[in-house]
């Protein structure tokens, strides 16, 4: 009797299992806050599909792309270029929603950036200027730089990573480089302390929750898709209050993603050498 009994306990805990699932964040901010910002999205969304999610920190970009390669990380919020480096390295990652901001688009833009104190307004006045950049691989860094300097004919100059976009913005302020790349609403967010917008790219697509395919079977996927999708913070006050303390990157609620709405972001990586 004790055998099989042995054999069915066994098996029901098998059966009932809770899947783990490693989630990573960008490393936009410290530890203590991301921490913060995401623990209390992940107990929530544990909450509605039955699996557990262990919060996974990065070094940096870098770090976090070689992890989702790696295997080490089976979900993660990442930008465009992120998301499109990762494509090209491991295609078994598959974008599920893109997140929404306060106003309800799943689009930003990047702008370069300067000092309301220099004189010059255009970008193609800035040949060969010191840029301020955010990490190799934000999309709103040499990504968005370099093409913007295509873009107005001139050449991208010396040019150097410091980070996050309110390093940047730091950078520009005390004249420490001429000019500046981030994304647009952190220069929205400091431009009274004296910055000025040169360049604002197209829109791109949203920052989007990547999944790795070949970890998380289509069932678990789609799960995790309709929990997010169902949740309507923006019109809905019951779900403006469960996410209102989470990351301001993902409390305002998201839409679905697919493949296609990053194809312009993967084509022009195919055709862009990015820094080591």
């Amino acid at each position: 009797m004790i055998r099989p009994l042995s054999a069915f306990i066994f098996l029901c805990s098998a059966l009932f299992a809770v899947e783990t699932i490693n989630f990573a964040p960008l490393p936009k901010e410290k530890v203590e806050t991301l921490e913060k910002n995401y623990k209390p999205f992940l107990a929530w969304l544990s909450s509605k599909t039955n699996y557990k999610f262990n919060l996974v920190m990065s070094v940096d970009y870098k770090d976090l792309v070689q992890k989702i390669s790696n295997g080490e990380i089976d979900m993660a919020y990442v930008g465009p270029l992120p998301y499109a480096i990762i494509k090209q390295e491991a295609g078994f990652v598959t974008p599920i929603v893109k997140f929404l901001d306060k106003n309800g688009d799943s689009r930003y833009t990047c702008s370069i950036i300067s000092s309301m104190t220099n004189r010059k307004q255009k970008l193609s006045e800035f040949k060969n200027a010191k840029t301020s950049l955010t990490q190799k691989y934000s999309t709103c860094g040499y990504y968005n730089a370099k093409n913007a300097f295509d873009d107005n004919g001139i050449k991208l100059g010396g040019y150097s990573f410091d980070g996050t976009h309110e390093n940047v913005a730091l950078k520009v302020l005390l004249g420490e480089a001429e000019i500046g790349s981030l994304q647009t609403s952190y220069y929205e967010k400091y431009k009274y302390l004296g910055l000025k917008k040169i360049y604002e790219s197209e829109p791109l697509p949203g920052f989007t929750l990547i999944v790795n395919s070949k970890k998380l079977s289509q069932k678990t996927i789609s799960e995790i898709q309709n929990a997010m999708t169902k949740l309507k913070p923006l019109t809905n006050s019951s779900d403006a209050k469960i996410s209102k303390e989470w990351s301001e990157n993902i409390k305002y609620g998201c839409e679905v993603a697919t493949e296609s709405d990053y194809d312009t972001i993967v084509k022009k990586l195919k055709n862009m050498k990015l820094p080591q």
